[in-house]
C-alpha cells in the first residue's frame, strides 16, 4: 500500500526582506519539510534563528508585510497554497507579535465570530459549541472576564491575552493547518486540551515554532532545527532531543537545559558558502567554511542533517562536554 502523501509540502523556501532602512535584517534559505495531516512539526532555534520570518513566508506573509520577498513553493495537498479555495480558513498563523493576525478597526468579539463563519462547522449547535470553548479557555485567573475583553480592539488587550485571543480565533476558523509562532504561555492546560482536541477531530496539522526546547518536546512528532535561516537537522522528537547529530542542535539543546550558561555566546549569521555554524563548531575542519554541507539522511537513524563532521564525532564531543561538568 503506498503512503498518503503529505497534508502540507514547503520546498525550497527562501524569505528576507527587501535591503531598506527600517526593515529588520535575516533571511531564510532553502528550507524544504512536510507535515501529514494530524501530525505536529516542530520548527527550534534560538532567538534570530528565522522562525518569525519563515512563518510569514508560510502564511503568504509576503502578501502583507511590505518588504518581505519570497520564494519557493508551499503545496496543500498537493497544490500552491494560494491557489486552493478557502486557503484563508485551511492555513491559519498565531504570530509571535499577535496583533498582525488582527485587524484593527473590529472588536475581538468581532473578529472571532467572523471567524466562525469561515469554518466548515456541521451546524450551527457545533459552531456555538466552538465559540463557547473559545471563551472559556480564555477565562483564566488574571485575565479580564469575557464579555470585557470580547467588546475591546485587539490593541487594547494585554499582549499574553492577545495571543491567547489570537489561537482561540484561529481555532474557530478550523484550519487544516495551524502555524503557531512562539505560543509560550498561551498554550496554558485548557488551551492546550483544546488544541489537541481540535487536532483529534479534525485531523489537523501543526507547525510549532518555538525556543522552548521543553515544549517542543512534549508537543512535537518531529522536530526540525533552524539554523540562521537554514534547516541543519530534522529526526523525531525522542531521537533529536536525545541522541543530537549536528552539533548546533547539541550546543543549543545544552544551552536550553542550562539557561545560565550562554553556549553559543553569539547567534550564527548567515554564511557565504560554508556551514552556518563553521565559526562557532568546536569540531570545525577546512571543508566546513569552503563547502556548505546538504542536507542529507543520515545512516542508521535515518535522520536528516546537514553537517560535514560524522554523528558519532558531535556524541564523543558531546559526550566529553558532559564530563567536564
Amino acid at each position: 500500500m503506498l503512503a498518503a502523501a503529505p497534508l502540507l509540502r514547503v520546498e525550497n523556501l527562501t524569505a528576507q526582506f527587501a535591503p531598506r532602512v527600517g526593515l529588520p535584517r535575516g533571511c531564510v534559505q532553502g528550507v524544504r519539510f512536510t507535515v501529514e495531516a494530524g501530525g505536529t512539526l516542530g520548527i527550534v532555534g534560538e532567538a534570530g534563528a528565522g522562525k518569525s520570518l519563515l512563518a510569514l513566508a508560510l502564511s503568504g506573509g509576503g502578501a502583507r508585510a511590505d518588504g518581505l520577498l519570497v520564494a519557493g513553493r508551499v503545496l496543500l495537498d498537493g497544490r500552491p497554497a494560494q491557489d486552493c479555495a478557502l486557503d484563508r480558513r485551511r492555513i491559519r498563523t498565531v504570530f509571535q507579535k499577535p496583533l498582525r493576525g488582527f485587524v484593527a478597526d473590529a472588536t475581538v468579539g468581532q473578529q472571532m465570530i467572523a471567524a466562525l463563519h469561515t469554518g466548515a462547522w456541521p451546524s450551527r449547535a457545533a459552531a456555538r459549541k466552538c465559540f463557547s470553548r473559545a471563551l472559556d479557555a480564555l477565562r483564566t485567573p488574571g485575565t479580564p472576564s469575557a464579555p470585557n475583553w470580547l467588546d475591546c480592539y485587539p490593541y487594547q488587550l494585554p499582549r499574553d491575552l492577545c495571543r491567547r485571543a489570537a489561537l482561540a480565533m484561529a481555532l474557530c476558523a478550523q484550519p487544516d493547518v495551524l502555524i503557531a509562532d512562539e505560543p509560550g504561555a498561551a498554550l496554558d492546560a485548557p488551551m492546550l486540551d483544546w488544541l489537541r482536541e481540535h487536532q483529534t477531530r479534525r485531523a489537523m496539522s501543526l507547525i510549532l515554532l518555538t525556543r522552548d526546547a521543553h515544549q517542543a518536546a512534549k508537543m512535537c512528532d518531529e522536530v526540525a532545527v533552524l539554523c540562521a535561516g537554514r534547516i541543519v537537522e530534522q529526526a523525531r522528537a525522542a531521537l533529536l532531543f536525545g541522541r543530537p547529530t549536528h552539533p548546533y542542535t547539541a550546543a543549543w539543546l545544552d544551552s536550553a537545559r542550562r539557561p545560565s550558561l550562554d553556549v553559543l555566546q553569539e547567534p550564527p549569521t548567515a554564511a557565504g558558502s560554508g556551514c552556518v555554524f563553521a565559526k562557532h563548531c568546536a569540531l570545525q575542519m577546512p571543508v566546513c567554511t569552503a563547502e556548505r554541507p546538504l542536507l542529507m539522511r543520515s545512516p542508521p537513524t535515518q535522520c536528516l542533517r546537514a553537517c560535514h563532521a560524522s554523528p558519532d564525532a558531535v556524541r564523543r564531543r558531546q559526550a566529553a562536554l558532559l564530563a567536564l561538568r
